[in-house]
């Protein structure tokens, strides 16, 4: 954390005064009942930390809190026992449905027509996560946020399994 002479630091691009450390000290004195998490976003309320779509600061406001309290300024309520939002992953078991069949080796203008079809059923869903399980070499892991899955088919049969997930809210300049 970079400290000023001032008494203000920085966290994640944005200045903290020395008044406003002695406010979140204060907070975190007052509210000893609040769950880090309920402390966190209070903060970030008071702040007015918000990112660019809205929403509040939180990752960057718990590295500010974790800091101070490293350095001394108060003591955080201790961490609560971390839940799966969602439960725990289901495991995907191996059907016959996704064995391997024999190599496709010819040119793709001999499947035409190749069509992308989108994935819109419970059942797709579970054949494209059991595909991706077998067949992809990092293997399937949930993804999180929206998305869309799609199917890439020939008169042959299946090609190839595609998945789209939804662009960051706010993207910064880049090289």
């Amino acid at each position: 954390m970079l400290q000023r002479e001032s008494g203000s630091i920085f966290q994640c691009g944005r200045e903290v005064t020395g008044k406003e450390i002695s406010e979140i000290k204060e907070t975190v004195g007052l509210f000893t009942n609040l769950s880090r998490t309920e402390l966190n976003a209070t903060i970030c309320e008071h702040l007015e930390w918000f990112t660019a779509s809205g929403g509040y600061k939180l990752d960057a406001c718990m590295k500010l809190l974790e800091k101070l309290e490293a350095e001394g300024y108060f003591r955080l309520p201790a961490k609560q026992e971390e839940y799966q939002r969602n439960g725990p992953g289901k495991d995907i078991p191996l059907t016959s449905r996704t064995d391997p069949r024999p190599d496709i080796d010819c040119k793709l203008k001999e499947l035409s027509p190749v069509r992308v079809e989108v994935v819109n059923d419970k059942k797709g869903s579970g054949l494209w996560n059991e595909y991706v399980l077998r067949y992809h070499y990092l293997g399937y892991k949930r993804p999180f946020g929206y998305v869309v899955r799609y199917f890439v088919v020939s008169d042959r049969g299946l090609l190839g399994c595609i998945l789209f997930s939804g662009a960051s809210k706010a993207l910064t300049v880049r090289d």
